[in-house]
C-alpha cells in the first residue's frame, strides 16, 4: 500500500524541464571544456580520500583474515 501511495506521489510530481536549462549549461560547458580534472582540489581530496577508504578496508580485512 506505502508502494502504492509512493509511485501515484512521484506520478504528480511536477519535474523541470531540461530542454530550457540545457542551452544555460551548453555556454557554461563550453567554457569549462579545457580545465584538467587535477585542477580542481574537490577531485584531488576525493582521489586522496579514496586510497586511504581502501587502504583501510584492505588493512582491516588482512587483520581479520
Amino acid at each position: 500500500m506505502v508502494v502504492v501511495v509512493l509511485i501515484a506521489l512521484f506520478a504528480k510530481a511536477k519535474l523541470p524541464d531540461l530542454l530550457e536549462n540545457e542551452e544555460k549549461l551548453d555556454a557554461v560547458n563550453a567554457q569549462k571544456d579545457n580545465v584538467s580534472m587535477w585542477s580542481h582540489s574537490e577531485f584531488k581530496y576525493g582521489v586522496i580520500t579514496l586510497f586511504f577508504y581502501v587502504a583501510a578496508q584492505v588493512g582491516v580485512g588482512a587483520f581479520f583474515y
